[in-house]
């Protein structure tokens, strides 16, 4: 049995009606989860990233909350600051999966991915 509910108090992170989540599979005990605030995340990570930058993994966050907030033309964006950064660090992989996000993100606009942006 599923059961959302609304917190009444300060839920994770300290929000105020952030969502939790809790599973509980044939009586046994529930496995809850937090669910994020998506709006207060893309709020404060822009604010930290007009300031002074943030790293590729919270700019990767700071992608997936835009584009699940319907943000879509900062998308892509932010996926390829994360990508230089990840390869200025050697970190391969992880550049690897922000060009796959890249080239989704254009693929569902409608886009061709210019491989050229990325040597």
């Amino acid at each position: 049995m599923l059961v959302v509910r609304r917190l009444a108090a300060a839920g994770a992170r300290g929000r105020v009606g952030h969502l939790e989540s809790a599973l509980s599979v044939d009586g046994a005990a529930p496995y809850a989860y937090a669910v994020p605030d998506w709006l207060a995340d893309h709020a404060a990570l822009s604010a930290a990233d007009r300031e002074h930058g943030l790293p590729p993994e919270d700019l990767e966050h700071l992608a997936v909350a835009s584009f699940l907030l319907g943000r879509d033309a900062e998308v892509v964006q932010l996926r390829e600051r994360a990508l230089q950064l990840y390869l200025e660090r050697g970190e391969i992989e992880r550049a690897v999966r922000c060009g796959f996000w890249c080239g989704y993100h254009l693929q569902n606009r409608g886009e061709i991915a210019d491989d050229r942006r990325y040597d």
